[in-house]
C-alpha cells in the first residue's frame, strides 16, 4: 500500500486563494461555500487533495484542479484523480491543524 499525507495549520494559508485557484465551481458544491467554517472546510479540502497526489508520487505540482474533490464529510473526503481514480481519504482536525491521510491500494 502507498500512503499520502498532508498537514496544514489554518493560521498560514489564506481560504481566499484557496476558493479561487484550488476548487473548481462543481467542487464548491462539495465544500457548501454559503455555510459557516469554510475557511476549515477548503484547508480540508486541500490537505484531501495534496495527500492523494503525495500517495501518487507526484504532488500537486501547480493543478490543483487536476484533483477533483467529490465529497467532504468531517472525517472522510474522496478525491477523483487526473486519470478518474476514486481515492478515499480520511481527514481529521485538531486545534489548529488540519491532517489528511490517502491510502492506495494495489
Amino acid at each position: 500500500r502507498t500512503v499520502g499525507i498532508d498537514m496544514e495549520f489554518s493560521g498560514a494559508v489564506s481560504a481566499d486563494l484557496l476558493a479561487e485557484g484550488a476548487f473548481s465551481a462543481a467542487e464548491h458544491a462539495a465544500l457548501d461555500m454559503e455555510a459557516p467554517g469554510l475557511a476549515v472546510r477548503l484547508l480540508t479540502g486541500w490537505c484531501a487533495k495534496e495527500a492523494v497526489a503525495k500517495a501518487l508520487g507526484e504532488g500537486l505540482t501547480g493543478r490543483p484542479r487536476a484533483f477533483v474533490l467529490a465529497s467532504l464529510g468531517s472525517e472522510a473526503a474522496q478525491v477523483i484523480t487526473p486519470s478518474g481514480q476514486s481515492v478515499d481519504v480520511a481527514v481529521a482536525k485538531q486545534g489548529d491543524a488540519v491532517m489528511a491521510l490517502a491510502r492506495l491500494d494495489g
